[in-house]
């Protein structure tokens, strides 16, 4: 196994090759969700545990914190390192991503381009309010018969956070299943229709492909589908096991047995060795004999 990190996730991974190697990547102590772990050794198991700083002194804090803020890294750091996101990394990261630009050169798209257009006029809505009058996605989910469900997020850069979050504390499950994954399809969906229905049946399809070629599938109807959304987010946003936080593997002093079929195919290579080295050993007497 192999202990990693400056990746700020808590994520645990394994190759199965000839041997079972099992990477360990523990987020940074000083964000959120402000975890390290704890591995225990033994000869029957190896058990990793990931535990959190819960209480802070404050008084060590410097100068420029508010007291709320003082009260809430001594109380609550994790809440208050989940903010931290929120305020500053995530929505960076955020705008960075959806500057349209930005976002055309990810693409590989020709920045005059009739497609780069069209995502110069798209990608501002993503920081759309999503409820209320005016102009919010529920007012155009509403138009496309597209019911949002209730929640506490007020854009879909809000909910990209929450999916960051997620990414970050391992054991993510926020697809599109999830209530956060089915309000964010619901909210791409809104987004992209309302747009793409405003635009010609030749940049639709232009997009559609373009998109599809990104998500590695074949084709994608009215540009930019559920499904295709979907997909992303069970690709990104549900771990895959093992477990990240807390996972126990057998020690190095359990004995492995093999399965059987690899005890099968061990067998059926030492007769094949077997039969190779008589057919060897019967093709050189052979030989030996020609020249005499």
């Amino acid at each position: 196994m192999t202990f990693t990190g400056h990746l700020h996730v808590s994520d645990i991974a394994e190759y199965n090759g000839k041997n079972k190697i099992y990477d360990v990547t523990t987020a940074s102590l000083s964000s959120y969700p402000l975890s390290y772990r704890y591995a225990s050794f033994t000869d029957e198991a190896i058990t990793f545990e990931s535990r959190y700083l819960e209480s802070l002194d404050a008084s060590l804090l410097p100068e420029g914190y508010s007291e709320a803020q003082r009260e809430m890294i001594a109380n609550d750091p994790i809440g208050y390192a989940n903010g931290c996101l929120t305020d500053s990394l995530v929505v960076d990261y955020i705008n960075g991503f959806v500057e349209p630009d930005a976002l055309i050169g990810k693409l590989g798209l020709e920045p005059d381009s009739v497609i780069a257009e069209l995502i110069r006029r798209i990608m501002p809505e993503v920081m759309l309010p999503l409820y209320g009058e005016g102009n919010t996605v529920q007012t155009q989910a509403e138009a496309l018969g597209v019911e949002l469900p209730a929640s506490d997020y007020e854009t879909v850069g809000d909910l990209i956070t929450a999916f960051f979050a997620a990414f970050t504390r391992g054991d993510e499950n926020v697809g599109g299943n999830s209530p956060e994954g089915k309000l964010f399809l619901d909210a791409a969906y809104t987004l992209f229709a309302t747009k793409l229905a405003q635009e010609s049946d030749v940049v639709r399809v232009a997009l559609a492909t373009k998109i599809a070629a990104q998500l590695g599938l074949k084709t994608i109807d009215n540009a930019l589908t559920r499904t295709a959304i979907d997909l992303l987010l069970m690709n990104l946003l549900v771990d895959k096991a093992p477990a990240d936080n807390d996972l126990t593997i057998p020690g190095y002093g359990v004995k492995r047995t093999a399965s059987l079929w690899n005890r099968l195919t061990s067998f059926l290579r030492r007769v094949f060795d077997f039969i190779r080295r008589v057919l060897a050993f019967s093709f050189a007497g052979a030989a030996d004999a020609t020249v005499s």
